[in-house]
């Protein structure tokens, strides 16, 4: 343990962050009242590195989705293919306007079609599957679901039990 402590010594001097050794203070552990230093750190450090959330199944996730709804697929295709024709805005945020214009979801148009975060057994099965597959922050092409044809785009995945990002 003594070396990893000469070691960043070392490189800190190398680097020019050393400075004169001054009077500090020790901050203590409220819990276990035991004085919090370097070598307390370097001691209880687990070298483990965190696990990233499993997310190994559609189940294990929450999706943030928007998406824009049509009753067929040739407005849904016009309107895809009007969003990739327009190279000078975003998709996501063209996604949104032809949402609030065009979408006959009348539930999200009013938000842009934000769906929020929804577990993937609360969508129609085709609808989920095709979310489930899809790339994080992409506009997909027409999706068919039990409701109309739906231009979808994904923004976030969350592990259910923690919150934090699958993928």
């Amino acid at each position: 343990m003594e070396r990893i402590a000469i070691i960043a010594a070392i490189t800190l001097s190398v680097l020019g962050c050393a400075t004169t050794p001054q009077q500090v203070e020790p901050k203590v552990n409220v819990e276990s009242k035991t004085p919090i230093n370097a070598k307390n750190i370097i001691e209880k450090t687990d070298t483990t590195v965190a696990e990233k959330p499993i997310c190994s199944s559609p189940q294990d996730i929450k999706y943030r989705v928007f998406h824009s709804m049509y009753s067929d697929q040739p407005s849904a295709e016009a309107a895809y293919g009007k969003i990739i024709a327009n190279t000078a805005a975003p998709q996501f945020f063209q996604l949104m306007t032809v949402a609030r214009t065009e979408s006959i979801d009348s539930d999200s148009r009013d938000r842009g079609g934000d769906l929020g975060y929804i577990k993937i057994a609360s969508f129609d099965k085709s609808f989920g599957t095709a979310v489930s597959h899809l790339p994080l922050k992409k506009l997909s092409h027409p999706i068919q679901s039990k409701f109309g044809w739906h231009l979808v785009w994904v923004s976030d995945a969350l592990d259910i039990r923690t919150n934090q990002h699958c993928r």
